[in-house]
């Protein structure tokens, strides 16, 4: 008998009597304000915050998910950029979450709700071919190790002219890449890239050490690090073992040839203007095309 994906477990995929685990936590929307405030889906449809709930077993959400809430709500409440990056990993999997849970939601959801026969956003069969995205996620559970690597690039910076009410969220599922504003806090991440942007950042010497940065500047690293991920062709390969009921990957080999196809300024300005002009307000003018990535640094 099929079971319906509401009684299965997002996380753990049990068939179980499931709670509903917010996507974008409790804490979060009252410090913001976000439940009645909406966000968009792939579909362009908007859909209110306190409505992004995923079923998640009793298991999966105290014991696991609660676990990474804790640790990673009271380090950003407290701005204490040490303390996340100390605790990356738990950051990781917390923005790995939400950028999983609005995808997973969709295949809840009609891409047009005015019809009544109206396929889903996303197709189950489509969301079941990703396996690696599940896979990654159960990290949360212990049940996968990275063995010498670390499956993501993170940078964390503090904004200097942010405020403690300033929010902001964009992620890009099929790309793998997170963008958020927590307060004074900005966070870019670009999972499943093992670490190669991060590497290749820190080589490039692109950042001079710089560990704050405006609002602006903001927008266009994320923005450089959206096309980077968007660029990228080549992956180290895995090799994935179960060891004490754990899988565990490692990487194998080298990567040979170039990891990124050629930069596209085009491309670069279009995804500064579509995804991170909250970030240029009040310096762009109505109508005012903002052309030049890296103005702000």
């Amino acid at each position: 008998m099929q079971v319906d994906n509401n009684e299965i477990c997002f996380l753990c995929k049990r068939a179980i009597d499931a709670t509903d685990e917010h996507i974008f936590p409790k804490w979060l929307q009252n410090r913001f304000n976000l439940w009645n405030e909406t966000i968009v889906l792939k579909n362009g449809s908007r859909i209110r915050y306190k409505d992004l709930k995923i079923p998640c077993c009793v298991e999966c959400n105290t014991k696991h998910l609660s676990q990474i809430e804790a640790t990673v709500s009271t380090l950003l409440n407290e701005e204490n950029i040490p303390g996340l990056i100390a605790e990356t990993d738990s950051l990781f999997i917390w923005l790995y979450k939400m950028m999983f849970g609005i995808n997973y939601k969709e295949i809840f959801l009609s891409n047009d709700r005015g019809q009544a026969n109206s396929p889903k956003i996303v197709s189950d069969e489509s969301l079941a071919s990703r396996t690696a995205y599940n896979w990654f996620l159960r990290y949360v559970r212990k049940e996968v190790v990275f063995d010498g690597f670390s499956p993501y690039s993170l940078f964390i910076f503090r904004l200097t002219d942010s405020t403690p009410t300033t929010y902001y969220y964009m992620s890009e599922p099929y790309t793998m890449f997170a963008s958020v504003i927590i307060g004074n806090i900005g966070i870019v991440a670009s999972f499943q890239d093992d670490g190669c942007i991060a590497r290749d950042i820190e080589r490039s010497n692109f950042l001079n050490g710089l560990t704050e940065l405006s609002k602006p500047q903001f927008g266009d690293f994320s923005a450089f690090v959206l096309h980077l991920k968007s660029r990228m062709k080549l992956l180290p390969d895995y090799v994935v073992t179960l060891e004490k009921e754990r899988l565990v990957f490692r990487t194998q080999g080298a990567i040979e040839g170039s990891l990124y196809s050629p930069f596209t300024l085009r491309k670069q300005i279009e995804l500064t203007q579509q995804c991170f002009n909250y970030c240029f307000e009040g310096l762009i003018k109505e109508n005012e095309v903002y052309w030049t990535p890296f103005k702000y640094f």
